[in-house]
């Protein structure tokens, strides 16, 4: 299942608060955030956890477990892409094949997590972007 709308992030982030000049946005290059959330059989973990992801942010989900219903994966209904594992793998196998998949589309910064993460803040995308270039890590 794919999902395609357009995301207008110059519209979106000041919804959260977020102002950003001309050059900031084109730094943080926000079309090319991408994360990749690894599920093996818990779905009710992916319902608590989609809605908090950005907008601003593509949502790669693999599901290296069951198939979930769809009605999960309406949670978060924009700049979605679902990957099921024809065969149930280790989160290991997960996190591989989510970052190739996102370095295929392009993205230029790739974030991993499982599906018991909870984003609270929803700039914490940037900020571990502004942290990398800060670092140089």
């Amino acid at each position: 299942m794919t999902q395609h709308i357009p995301f207008n992030a110059k519209l979106e982030l000041p919804k959260l608060g977020v102002e950003l000049s001309d050059e900031q946005f084109d730094f943080y290059d926000l079309h090319k955030i991408g994360v990749g959330i690894i599920t093996h059989n818990r779905p009710e973990f992916l319902a608590k956890i989609l809605p908090t992801i950005p907008k601003y942010v593509k949502t790669f989900i693999v599901n290296t477990g069951d198939p979930y219903p769809n009605e999960i994966y309406s949670l978060k209904p924009d700049r979605l892409d679902v990957i099921q594992c024809d065969k149930k793998t280790c989160v290991g196998h997960g996190k591989d094949k989510v970052l190739n998949i996102m370095r295929g589309y392009g993205m230029k910064h790739l974030f991993t997590m499982e599906d018991d993460v909870y984003i609270k803040d929803p700039l914490v995308f940037l900020n571990y972007i502004d942290a990398a270039h800060k670092t140089g890590i």
